[in-house]
């Protein structure tokens, strides 16, 4: 039995008969489906692959119709096994929308992982109800960077996503968007409804973030309960006090792995010893990676030896402003922490 197979031309893929593969990527970068005939062609040949658990599908140019972009996502719904799925549609949001729509059916589809292409708000206030009905979501990446989105399109993906219940593991890229508003919360209250979500990546670097929207982004956390791995980006913005998250990382009682980047942002040394402070207090926290400039290393290293059962440390020091002396001094209490298994300080 063939388990990995590719495919870059519609035409290899139509006669290729090879339908117990197990793992599958169409990357058609140069075809044109300008016509339904075409487009229902690759839904049909798709609809027979009904072995597979593994797609890629990386469509280019698709200027079919809105039925056809459902029918093709509604192919998938015969492939039984389907459980990770990754689509680069570098098409217009009306059809991604119905794309996504057709996927309803799909039972056992757990991973879902979505590359976006000149999406707006509108786009994702259509786009983003349809995720809310595959009915075995776990794992969701919404690769959203460099589109137009702004906050009223960060909030109602926030609310959608409150209604995926299942949702383990959320990443979502948010960089290099219109994100600016402070009373345009990330996620509502609702999402304390996703009992099992584990993980959270944000990504929000270079936006238009304040700290009233980090504020709002802190808030949201809060509901955020049973997390053990938490990632949030906020490089390039403009952040000076960060003290909003030290009470939501101090609820989650079983977090595990910590990763915080305010890069590019004048963050107060005040509020980084808050929270190192509040660091202090998270006993199942064993992997730490955070950011550090001239103003900022001296305040948080001294709260490092009293993390208390931290393994893993990685700090990453801003090249432009932190001297080789501070570096220096940084190591030697880094190197005296002889419960950590990993270290690592790098420049940026």
């Amino acid at each position: 039995m063939l388990r990995n197979i590719r495919y870059f031309e519609l035409a290899e893929f139509l006669s290729s008969n090879l339908q117990s593969v197990n793992n599958l990527e169409l990357a058609f970068e140069d075809e044109y489906f300008n016509d339904e005939q075409e487009a229902n062609q690759l839904s049909n040949a798709l609809s027979e692959y009904r072995n597979i658990r593994n797609l890629k599908l990386k469509l280019y140019s698709y200027n079919s119709t809105e039925k056809s972009a459902f029918n093709l996502g509604s192919s998938l719904n015969s492939c039984q096994h389907l459980s990770n799925l990754e689509l680069n549609l570098y098409i217009n949001w009306q059809l991604v929308s119905n794309f996504i729509q057709g996927l309803a059916k799909c039972i056992n589809l757990n991973k879902l992982k979505i590359v976006f292409d000149n999406i707006s708000d509108e786009g994702i206030i259509e786009t983003a109800p349809h995720l809310t009905q595959i009915p075995s979501l776990q794992i969701l990446e919404l690769d959203l960077q460099e589109q137009n989105i702004g906050d009223s399109g960060v909030n109602h993906l926030g609310q959608c996503l409150s209604r995926c219940s299942k949702l383990k593991n959320i990443i979502l890229k948010l960089d290099l968007n219109k994100i600016k508003e402070k009373n345009a919360p990330i996620f509502s209250p609702e999402l304390e409804n996703c009992k099992n979500l584990t993980s959270l990546l944000l990504d929000f670097t270079s936006n238009e973030v304040t700290d009233d929207i980090l504020s709002q982004i802190s808030q949201s956390l809060s509901y955020c309960k049973n997390l053990l791995h938490l990632n949030l980006v906020l490089e390039n913005n403009q952040i000076s006090n960060i003290s909003s998250i030290c009470n939501p990382l101090s609820n989650l009682k079983n977090l595990q792995i910590l990763v915080l980047n305010f890069g590019c942002n004048n963050v107060s040394q005040q509020s980084v010893s808050e929270l190192g402070l509040v660091l202090q207090q998270c006993i199942s926290l064993i992997s730490l990676n955070f950011w550090l400039n001239d103003q900022t290393i001296s305040a948080f290293s001294q709260f490092l030896p009293y993390i208390p059962n931290l393994k893993d440390l990685k700090l990453a020091l801003d090249n432009r402003w932190v001297s080789q002396k501070q570096e220096q001094q940084l190591s030697l209490i880094v190197l005296k922490l002889k419960k950590l298994v990993f270290k690592q300080i790098i420049r940026f």
